[in-house]
């Protein structure tokens, strides 16, 4: 079976990229928070060496379902999103916008 060689953030920085130069860039931020979940889903399970399977039996969410929320390719349900961040020991909570923005600038770096 074919595995993903390159990493994730490489996808979004071509992704970003193209949609800069096509004109969408309002779509890609849109888009975004949801692909930042799926890249915490991705990074939460490898640091717990869990492969998609583990986290599928973990959480009783098809192995299928999990490829594609990983990949953007899903609009799962929050009883499925829960389902597996629960099974990866997170849990979710409402951030203020405001809030989730100064988090992510006081973060970056110059």
């Amino acid at each position: 079976m074919p595995t993903h060689t390159a990493p994730f953030s490489d996808d979004m920085h071509e992704v970003k990229e193209a949609a800069r130069a096509g004109g969408r860039a309002a779509e890609f931020e849109a888009a975004r928070q949801y692909f930042r979940l799926a890249a915490k889903m991705i990074s939460a399970r490898q640091g717990l060496e869990l492969t998609q399977a583990g986290v599928a039996r973990a959480s009783g969410v098809a192995h299928s379902e999990i490829s594609r929320m990983e990949r953007g390719k899903s609009n799962p349900t929050l009883c499925t999103v829960l389902a597996v961040v629960h099974s990866l020991g997170f849990t979710l909570e409402f951030v203020p916008l405001k809030q989730a923005f100064r988090r992510r600038r006081s973060v970056r770096t110059p």
